[in-house]
């Protein structure tokens, strides 16, 4: 069976909406050999395979070898997302796995498992953005996927709110572009609050931000925080 799956996944066998019935027609028998594969790191055998396809890109560009593991592992994390509810015994596993320092890329691959499993999944993610000293490009990956989540995210808007003032530049533009996919509004809202922060450069970052989502509600705000300066004077 293991083999059959790695064909499915590694789309050596049949279209993708056709591999994902496959998967869950084959259910909970598959989530063993899924969490092996999703844990795959690239080794040397990858970077000499990049090696060779820059080389054959000089050549044309349409040329590429494929890593069949890497493929796999990719197809992993949607495939626990199509078993829906029968993933859901995963999820601690998963949760595990992306704050595994030594799991760079199958950190990755388990918060888009971990997404893709929905309103189960999402908790998960957003402890990784509030608890724990979790890596920052995690907490970046993280945010910027549970932005793609859009509105089915909308649980998260606190906690992608609290992270406009996080001490770090990028970490900031994440939960930015987070919140403008989940709830513009909201968006909007928390960065008019990050207008009077006491750091200058969150204060710059939110500017910059209305200036480009919302530029009318920059502009009454800056108003509303110079006038009682004015009446002081």
């Amino acid at each position: 069976m293991g083999e059959w799956i790695s064909a499915l996944l590694s789309g050596l066998l049949i279209l993708h909406r056709e591999r994902d019935e496959a998967v869950r027609h084959i259910g909970t028998n598959a989530i063993p050999y899924l969490m092996k594969w999703i844990r795959y790191e690239p080794g040397s055998k990858t970077k000499r395979l990049r090696k060779v396809n820059r080389l054959l890109a000089k050549i044309n560009s349409e040329w590429e070898l494929m890593d069949k593991e890497w493929i796999r592992s990719e197809g992993a994390a949607t495939a626990l997302g199509k078993l829906g509810p029968k993933a859901e015994e995963c999820i601690g596993e998963l949760s595990r796995l992306v704050d595994d320092p030594q799991a760079f890329y199958g950190g990755r691959h388990a918060v888009e498992a971990l997404a893709a499993l929905g309103e189960a999944g999402l908790p998960h993610l957003l402890s990784k953005l509030t608890n724990g000293p979790v890596d920052l490009r995690v907490r970046q990956f993280v945010a910027s996927r549970v932005g793609l989540m859009g509105t089915n995210a909308r649980t998260a808007i606190a906690a992608m709110q609290t992270l406009l003032s996080d001490p770090d530049h990028n970490m900031r533009n994440s939960a930015i572009l987070a919140l403008r996919r989940i709830d513009a509004h909201e968006a909007v809202s928390g960065l008019l609050h990050s207008l009077q922060h006491s750091d200058p450069s969150v204060r710059q970052q939110a500017t910059n931000a209305l200036r480009a989502i919302d530029p009318q509600a920059l502009n009454e705000a800056r108003a509303s925080i110079e006038e009682p300066v004015q009446k002081v004077h």
